[in-house]
């Protein structure tokens, strides 16, 4: 999954569905993803709330979750999310690295 420019609430009420149904489509307990945070600029203040909402949500749905980006505040969102979801989050500058990972059990 990639992730661009700024989070808005209408991003999460388009989004929230359309994960809902991929998840309940793989038909698995949990799931590994890759996210691309390369070109993600925030949220809108109110989109955080969105966004803690779906991790508390669905958190239980992955195993791994590998965010693939370049700056510097992702690391501290890969610990924040693993602590809020109970997911393995990790953080990682190369997408190489971010897909391998994320291909683990």
């Amino acid at each position: 999954m990639k992730v661009t420019g700024k989070l808005t609430q209408a991003d999460f009420k388009e989004l929230s569905p359309k994960l809902d149904a991929a998840l309940y489509a793989t038909r698995a307990s949990q799931v590994n993803i890759l996210v691309d945070i390369s070109e993600f600029d925030g949220w809108e203040w109110r989109a955080v709330f969105d966004d803690i909402s779906l991790g508390l949500r669905l958190g239980a749905e992955f195993n791994r979750v590998a965010l693939y980006g370049q700056k510097s505040w992702q690391g501290l969102l890969a610990r924040s999310r693993s602590w809020i979801t109970g997911s393995k989050i990790k953080a990682f500058t190369h997408y190489d690295d971010a897909f391998k990972w994320s291909l683990a059990s």
